[in-house]
C-alpha cells in the first residue's frame, strides 16, 4: 500500500470518528438546509511574530476555525454557512485546495446576532 492510499484511510478513519452534523445554508438563512457532515478543527496562530525567526514577538493570538469535508460526501463553496449549533455558526471565506480525501475550508463565526437566523441540526 502507497504512503498516500495509507494516509488516506487514516484521513478516513478520523473523520469516521471526529464528525459532527452541520446544516448547509447556501442561500442564506430563508433558504434551504442540507444535512452535511464535517470535522471542526481549530489553530491558534501568534499575531505579530517575526516570519523566519525563533523570537517571541508575538502579543496575541487568533484563532483560526476550519472545516474539513471528504470530498465524495459533500464540496463547500465560498459563502456557504454551516450551523453546527445554537451557539457555533461559521460562513466560508475561501477554500484550501482538495488534500487526497478532503477538503479544507477556511471559515469565519457569524456574529451573534445572525446566529439566530440560522436553525442548528436536530431543530
Amino acid at each position: 500500500m502507497s504512503f498516500r492510499a495509507i494516509k488516506d484511510t487514516a484521513r478516513a478513519r478520523l473523520h469516521q470518528g471526529m464528525k459532527v452534523e452541520t446544516l448547509c445554508y447556501a442561500e442564506g438563512p430563508v433558504g434551504p438546509s442540507v444535512t452535511v457532515f464535517c470535522r471542526v478543527n481549530s489553530k491558534d496562530d501568534a499575531v505579530g511574530d517575526l516570519a523566519g525567526t525563533s523570537l517571541a514577538y508575538a502579543e496575541r493570538t487568533e484563532t483560526i476555525p476550519k472545516l474539513i469535508f471528504l470530498a465524495d460526501e459533500h464540496v463547500p463553496a465560498k459563502g456557504n454557512v454551516y450551523s453546527v449549533s445554537t451557539f457555533e455558526v461559521y460562513r466560508v471565506d475561501h477554500l484550501e485546495p482538495q488534500d487526497g480525501i478532503t477538503i479544507t475550508a477556511v471559515v469565519t463565526r457569524v456574529s451573534k446576532n445572525e446566529m439566530s437566523a440560522y436553525a442548528p441540526p436536530g431543530a
